[in-house]
C-alpha cells in the first residue's frame, strides 16, 4: 500500500476517515508491507502483504494477525460486533463461497504469464478494455475504479489513462494484481463491492467486468457501486447475456449440481472429464487454448453460486431509470455484452 491512497480510503461500515499504523515498510519503493487501518467506531483492516484487507469480516479473517499486533484485540473485536456483528457476519457468509470459488480459479493464472483469459492475449484484452469503455485517443479521467478487478490486469491498463485507479477484489486474487503491479498510480485493495471502502461520487469512471452478474440481485449490486460514481462520470459494465447452444444449456443445468459442491473437487473432475475433451476440440480448432485457460473458464461457469444472464434490453432499462445517458451496448461477444453511460 501506498500512503497516498490514504486520502481516499474511508472506514466501509462507518464511513469515517481512517488512521494508519505502519509496522513494516519498504521505503525504497514507498511500500507499507505491514499495518493496520482504524476507525473512530473500532473497526480494524490489517495491512497484510502490502495490501489493505478491507471486508466487513476482515478482523475475523485477519484475526491472528491483528492479534500480533494489539494485546486487546478481544475487547476490538467485541465492539465491532455489537456494533456492526450483523452486517459482519452477513457479508462474511455471503463472501465465503466467493473466496473458495474464484481465489482458486484465479490462482490458476500462476501457470504462465502469457495466458490468455477468455481467449484473449494481454495486448487484446487492452484493445477489448478501450472498446468497452467506448474512449478517445488523449481522453483521461482523474479518478477511476474497477470494482471486482480480479487478477488486476484491466486496472492496470486503466492506469495508462487515469491519474488514480483503485482496483477493488474481494478474493486472494487481488494478490496477483499487487504483485504484478508496476503501475505508481494503480492501488489494490482487497473489499466488498456490497460495502466499498470509498466516499459516495468520488469517482469519474468506474468499471466492472464480470462481476455485479456472480451476485444475489445484478440489479442491487449495481445500484450500490453506481453510488459510488461522480455525477458526470462514465460507468462501464460487463454482464452475461442468454444465448441458445445446446452445450450452454446443458452446462447451466449441469451448475445446479456443481455450484454446490466444494471448487477443489468441480476442477478434479473437470481434469478427468469437461477439460481435457474441451482441450481435444480446441487443438483441432482455432482457438488452441492450454488446458488452465480451459479450466478458468469452466470453473466460472460452474462453481459461483450466483450467475445471472441478462438482455441488453433488460440493463439498459436499468440504467435509463437511474438516470443515466448516453447509455451504448459498446462491445457483445457470445457469452455477454458490455454497457456504458453517463451519469446524471
Amino acid at each position: 500500500m501506498k500512503i497516498e491512497a490514504l486520502y481516499y480510503l474511508r472506514c466501509p461500515l462507518s464511513n469515517e476517515k481512517l488512521q494508519l499504523v505502519i509496522k513494516k515498510n519498504n521505503l525504497s519503493e514507498n511500500e507499507i508491507e505491514e499495518g493496520y487501518l482504524y476507525s473512530g467506531a473500532g473497526m480494524y483492516y490489517p495491512i497484510v502483504a502490502g495490501i489493505p484487507r478491507m471486508l466487513p469480516e476482515s478482523m475475523l479473517i485477519y484475526k491472528t494477525v491483528l492479534q500480533n499486533w494489539l494485546p486487546d484485540f478481544k475487547n476490538h473485536l467485541q465492539v465491532a460486533l455489537e456494533m456492526f456483528g450483523e452486517i459482519i457476519n452477513a457479508s462474511a457468509k455471503r463472501n465465503r463461497k466467493i473466496h473458495e470459488t474464484f481465489g482458486f480459479e484465479w490462482s490458476l493464472l500462476n501457470k504462465g504469464s502469457n495466458i490468455k483469459i477468455w481467449n484473449r492475449s494481454p495486448e487484446s484484452y487492452k484493445e477489448q478494455l478501450v472498446t468497452e469503455l467506448d474512449i478517445t485517443n488523449g481522453q483521461r479521467f482523474a479518478l477511476a475504479l474497477d470494482a471486482g478487478c480480479g487478477h488486476g490486469r484491466s486496472a492496470m491498463l486503466m492506469a495508462g489513462f487515469c491519474d488514480v485507479v483503485f482496483g477493488v477484489e474481494v478474493s486472494a486474487a487481488v494478490e496477483l494484481g499487487y504483485k504484478e503491479n508496476l503501475q505508481a498510480n494503480c492501488h489494490f485493495i482487497q473489499a466488498d463491492v456490497h460495502h466499498l471502502p470509498f466516499e459516495k461520487e468520488t469517482f469519474n469512471l468506474l468499471y466492472s467486468s464480470g462481476v455485479l452478474h456472480h451476485n444475489p440481485s445484478t440489479l442491487k449490486a449495481l445500484t450500490e457501486v453506481s453510488a459510488y460514481l461522480k455525477q458526470g462520470g462514465l460507468l462501464c459494465i460487463w454482464l452475461y447475456h442468454p444465448f441458445k447452444s445446446r452445450v450452454h444449456w446443458l452446462m447451466r443445468n449441469y451448475r445446479y449440481v456443481t455450484r454446490n459442491m466444494h471448487v477443489r473437487t468441480v476442477y478434479a473432475l473437470n481434469c478427468i472429464s469437461l477439460t481435457p475433451l474441451q482441450w481435444i476440440v480446441s487443438r483441432l480448432g482455432k482457438q488452441k487454448k492450454k488446458w488452465y485457460e480451459i479450466a478458468i473458464e469452466q470453473l466460472d461457469m460452474l462453481t459461483p453460486e450466483y450467475r445471472h444472464e441478462h438482455t441488453q434490453q433488460k440493463v439498459e432499462g436499468w440504467l435509463e431509470n437511474k438516470n443515466y445517458t448516453g447509455i451504448k451496448i459498446t462491445d457483445t461477444d457470445d457469452y455477454g455484452f458490455a454497457i456504458a453511460g453517463t451519469k446524471n
